[in-house]
């Protein structure tokens, strides 16, 4: 993977990609390379809030199915985040985003990129709940005052399925952009077969 920012802007890893010829690496090869990456295991308690507010927003409707009649896979992606600037002065949150176009889809910071998985290459990745949730917080982060300059915390991040090999980039690229932050990660997928929580 790359190892700056700057590297990411190129079409090395997009070829990378391609040889590599998967989508994702299942719920076990996920949870390896998210230890390589030094993605630790959120809490149990954190687990039990995301399946919360995961299920509240279900039970909210869908109104991809109620208005269009569209039938798809609904992922939910939730986080809590937990910094502080140079200051001392804290900035916390929480948010939840679910995969495909919303309303007020917002671009991601200039720092972000997702890429094209080889087998569903006409997915835009950038529709991901993981990846909306991940841009979503960095360009919060990113508005503080001296984000940049040693913004310190965690950031607790809960996926209803196992993400995409763009999602586990985007993680990447959002360690090195904050790279005082700790990252913890839990998939509901990998919950449900025991792997985790």
């Amino acid at each position: 993977m790359p190892a700056t920012l700057r590297e990411w802007s190129g079409s090395l890893f997009s070829r990378v990609l391609e040889r590599v010829g998967v989508d994702n690496f299942g719920r076990a090869g996920t949870r390896r390379l998210l230890q390589k990456l030094g993605i630790a295991q959120a809490s149990h308690d954190f687990c039990g809030r995301a399946l919360h507010r995961i299920e509240v927003a279900k039970s909210e409707g869908d109104f991809r199915l109620e208005n269009w009649g569209l039938v798809h896979k609904r992922v939910f992606c939730y986080a809590e985040y937990d910094t502080a600037l140079p200051s001392g002065e804290p900035v916390r949150g929480t948010v939840l985003r679910e995969n495909g176009i919303r309303v007020g889809h917002a671009p991601p910071p200039s720092w972000l990129r997702s890429f094209p998985t080889p087998i569903n290459s006409m997915i835009g990745r950038d529709l991901c709940g993981e990846f909306q949730l991940l841009g979503g917080v960095g360009s919060l982060l990113d508005s503080a005052p001296n984000a940049s300059a040693g913004l310190r915390g965690t950031i607790s991040l809960f996926s209803s399925s196992t993400p995409c090999v763009s999602c586990i980039t985007a993680l990447r690229q959002f360690q090195l952009r904050f790279p005082d932050v700790q990252l913890l990660f839990l998939n509901a997928e990998a919950l449900m077969s025991g792997l985790e929580c």
